[in-house]
């Protein structure tokens, strides 16, 4: 049995190809990959089956200002449940009545409403959505960034389990 002591992801650009460390005493990332218990799913995910329990994968996304709304964040392929959704603002929105929420086409407050965040402030919010995913629903973020937005950017994270 293996234990993931920290996974760290990156994301500088969609254009750009997504780095995953896992670290662990002793243990690097291609070996990690070969163990039947890990499987990177998709860009992003790392999947992490303990002995026992449901499978956990976290994702993480990082978006701008200026980027074309709604961002798709994640599709699922089987049935998941999504636990939780963090938004960390590192650089606040300057725009005049920003907005981010996080749902779907139709329903674009599913799972994080405006009122549970503030573009306009460096902070990190969290909600705990715990909603089922049949396949192939989506998670999308949606953006307003204000009038006059020249900044604005952070990471979306979803911890997502497999059902």
């Amino acid at each position: 049995m293996i234990e993931v002591i920290e996974v760290k992801e990156q994301y500088e650009t969609a254009l750009e190809l997504t780095q995953i460390e896992v670290v662990e005493v002793g243990i690097d990332r291609e070996t990690v990959l070969t163990l039947p218990e890990v499987e990177l799913v998709e860009q992003g995910i790392l999947l992490v089956q303990p002995e026992g329990g449901a499978a956990e994968a976290t994702l993480r996304q990082s978006f701008g200002y200026g980027m074309p709304s709604p961002v798709l964040l994640y599709t699922a392929t089987a049935p998941k449940l999504l636990a939780a959704l963090e938004l960390d603002l590192r650089i606040p929105f300057n725009g005049s009545g920003a907005q981010l929420s996080v749902g779907q086409p139709g329903q674009p407050q599913r799972f994080m409403t405006p009122a549970e965040n503030d573009p306009a402030f460096a902070a990190q919010y969290e909600v705990f959505p715990n909603l089922e995913l049949a396949p192939g629903e989506a998670v999308y973020l949606f953006i307003t960034p204000g009038a006059g937005a020249t900044q604005g950017a952070g990471v979306v994270r979803l911890t997502l389990i497999s059902l």
